[in-house]
């Protein structure tokens, strides 16, 4: 499906293909969610086998990406990439993941993950974990310094 702009799209990249060629400000797509009790959800599943017989997620899976992405001439490389990921195999009672993010250097063709929050809420920067105690955050070309 195709939706918007005054071109339609022959080639969508998507199920779901949105094209907007008006400038105005804060278009795109937008879920209004009008309730007393309920928010409004975007929802991204992801399940093994088929629609008809889904199975069971296994570790390291990617639950879903969320790419943010720029147009440099002749392509739309990802710029930044916010990704789920099972930490181990799914079961009825288990279900645990981890959150990651991904930036492009300056100069890069592609991402790198730069921090990573665990299932067990640890935080990880550009590849090192930092396991359930404290921490120190240096800020270069400072002499304060923030504690966690």
């Amino acid at each position: 499906v195709v939706i918007g702009g005054s071109s339609v799209d022959m080639n969508p990249s998507a199920l779901l293909h949105v094209i907007e060629t008006e400038s105005f400000d804060l278009r795109g797509i937008a879920l209004d969610q009008y309730s007393d009790t309920a928010a409004g959800v975007f929802q991204i599943r992801r399940a093994k086998g088929n629609s008809a017989s889904p199975t069971d997620v296994k570790a390291n899976d990617v639950l879903g990406n969320f790419l943010l992405r720029g147009y440099n001439g002749a392509t739309f490389p990802s710029a930044a990439v916010i990704r789920a990921q099972a930490s181990h195999d799914w079961t009825a009672t288990k279900n645990d993941a981890k959150i990651q993010f991904f930036t492009a250097a300056e100069g890069a063709t592609a991402t790198t993950q730069r921090l990573e929050i665990s299932e067990q809420g640890n935080l990880g920067f550009n590849g090192t974990t930092f396991g359930g105690g404290s921490f120190i955050i240096f800020i270069a070309n400072t002499t304060s310094a923030a504690s966690s």
